[in-house]
């Protein structure tokens, strides 16, 4: 199977053109160990904040921005492209009805098939299912349909990464099952 490879290559590699037609990756070595190392942080127990303040007080540039934003870090752990697998229909276009316009949203899937790449993994398959292993223990907790969550504990707790007090917001508002984070 030829690569699929989007516009923006994920962190850690660059789009190269193939021989003839169609594109692959190919791992740039200074991002591609800071790809290792947020994994192997995150084995050791680390969190997500945790990776974040280690990332950023060795002064290590972010995707995107200068900065290392704790949303970022999950991102990384479940990009299959990391192990040299494609995901295929991961981000399926799904047209919705939304205030009379019919529009096309992207959301992701829960699971997908992984299809061998034409490119190089940066990380160990072992290693890969063991942090799928810990992302799945600690999946964040839905409400079905348009019910109500009420957060006993909103306004209580301050996050030691970034100082905010615990509140209840959406992040997927395309699923049937909502996926809802603290």
């Amino acid at each position: 199977i030829r690569d699929s490879i989007s516009n923006v290559p994920p962190y850690g590699y660059e789009r190269y053109k193939l021989e003839g037609r169609g594109w692959s990756l190919r791992p740039i070595e200074s991002q591609a160990k800071v790809v290792r190392m947020i994994f192997d942080l995150y084995l050791s127990g680390l969190g997500y904040c945790e990776i974040e303040k280690r990332l950023n007080a060795l002064h290590i540039p972010a995707p995107k921005s200068d900065k290392w934003s704790a949303r970022a870090i999950p991102g990384i752990l479940r990009n299959a492209h990391y192990i040299g697998c494609i995901p295929a229909a991961f981000r399926p276009g799904k047209k919705v009805v939304k205030d009379g316009q019919v529009k096309v949203t992207r959301p992701r899937v829960k699971s997908c098939e992984l299809y061998k790449g034409l490119h190089e993994p940066i990380i160990d398959r072992a290693v890969w299912d063991q942090v799928q292993a810990r992302l799945g223990k600690n999946a964040a907790v839905h409400t079905p349909g348009n019910r109500q969550q009420s957060n006993p504990l909103a306004g209580l707790i301050v996050c030691d990464c970034c100082g905010k007090t615990t509140r209840i917001f959406y992040t997927n508002p395309f699923f049937s099952v909502e996926e809802v984070a603290y």
